[in-house]
């Protein structure tokens, strides 16, 4: 029997991003409030797209690529899907081999 697991990362403010020493932060931010008389709650999130678990698009490495408009929206998505090992490393533990 096969199944799919989410091995998702949860987002952290201390997450490593890319191109960045600081990390993630706070990508959140709470653009109109109706504690602050907006009929809603509207949330704005920002971050670049190399965060956490991601998975990235032919158009990532190779300009021809990017140009004939090769994105993640056009991967397949059972090329994603297959027999995997799941290795379970606890956090703040370095896999050194």
């Amino acid at each position: 029997m096969s199944r799919i697991m989410d091995i998702t990362h949860a987002y952290r403010e201390d997450m490593p991003v890319a191109d960045s020493s600081e990390g993630l932060g706070n990508p959140i931010k709470l653009i109109s409030s109706m504690k602050n008389g907006s009929l809603y709650n509207l949330s704005e999130m920002k971050m670049i797209v190399h965060t956490g678990t991601h998975v990235d698009s032919p158009a990532h490495f190779f300009q021809e690529h990017y140009d004939a408009g090769f994105d993640v929206d056009t991967l397949d998505l059972e090329l994603l899907n297959g027999p995997a090992l799941l290795v379970d490393v606890p956090r703040d533990t370095n896999i050194t081999v």
